[in-house]
């Protein structure tokens, strides 16, 4: 993520399955990129808390978002990185996942789970 995020700092990104939102912070933070972190619905208060108190600007939001959603994921747009740590855990959840990612990129962009 450093290479690709240090070739160009107007990325925009995406995390997936977000929890407390440390990737996408960090991103938003330290690498200066428009990020969205996501997660279910049912998660969404402490995200939004973390978002914040950490959020500087508008470079950070926060969205629920059911993986495989056709109009949370439309609504969201295209990202040039999605971002997920510790999203593979359940094997029931994955085509979901892979076809949010596929959607959820621009040609050209990538994906670090």
């Amino acid at each position: 993520i450093d290479r690709q995020v240090h070739a160009d700092s107007s990325l925009r990104a995406i995390e997936l399955g977000a929890g407390l939102g440390s990737v996408g912070i960090f991103l938003a933070q330290h690498k200066g990129l428009d990020v969205v972190v996501t997660d279910q619905p049912e998660a969404m208060s402490l995200l939004e808390r973390n978002v914040g108190m950490n959020s500087e600007g508008k470079r950070l939001k926060a969205h629920p978002l059911v993986w495989g959603d056709p109009a949370q994921l439309k609504a969201l747009g295209s990202f040039d990185l999605v971002v997920g740590s510790d999203v593979t855990y359940r094997p029931d959840c994955l085509d979901e996942l892979l076809g949010s990612i596929r959607q959820l990129l621009r040609p050209g962009g990538r994906a670090f789970l």
